[in-house]
């Protein structure tokens, strides 16, 4: 084949976790003591790109239940991307974005220099119910995706990291999600 007409495209897989897996991986998070969302590679703090709190996780046997779903999916969904995959470099994030301070995270990729260069495939993973917030909403610069969709409890949406996104604010309630990246070799 000489062509790839899905490496533009954003995948939705709904009911990837069941709630109580949701309520988990937030539990597993609130046992621990946040920090804030950052920006870029220079690992910059700027409220007017990002407001959320942030903790990161690495594959072991207490997060096997996020890693195994997320790379069942990894799996089938390069059978269409295809890229050349390595891991989970940078391991998990959790996010929380509260209404409290209209958190959000403004247009961005997941690709960029140094580590986050081999960052091939952005896996999040919606753990709120769409009755606990509003705002919050994942966006592309795409029409035709489904928007109550993507809002779901447990949804997955894929896609490539180089495909620019923002979280809108959060205007009532809070939001948390779960954001994996599969890494590679570098782009050539």
């Amino acid at each position: 084949m000489d062509h790839n007409d899905v490496l533009t495209q954003v995948a939705v897989w709904p009911q990837l976790f069941d709630a109580a897996t949701c309520q988990r991986a937030i539990d597993l998070a609130r046992r621990f003591p946040p920090s804030e969302g950052r920006v870029g590679t220079q690992d910059v703090r700027s409220e007017d790109i990002r407001r959320s709190q942030i903790w990161f996780f690495d594959p072991s046997p207490e997060t096997a239940f996020i890693f195994e779903p997320m790379n069942q999916a990894v799996q089938h969904l390069n059978k269409g991307y295809r890229f050349d995959l390595g891991g989970w470099g940078t391991g998990c994030q959790i996010a929380r974005y509260s209404s409290e301070v209209q958190g959000h995270y403004d247009w961005h990729i997941d690709l960029g220099t140094g580590r986050f260069s081999r960052r091939k495939i952005s896996l999040s993973v919606q753990l709120t119910a769409p009755s606990a917030y509003d705002g919050g909403n994942l966006e592309f610069h795409m029409s035709g995706l489904d928007k109550e969709k993507m809002r779901q409890q447990g949804t997955l949406i894929a896609f490539p990291s180089y495909l620019e996104h923002r979280v809108t604010p959060v205007t009532r309630g809070e939001r948390y999600s779960l954001v994996v990246w599969m890494d590679g070799p570098p782009y050539r």
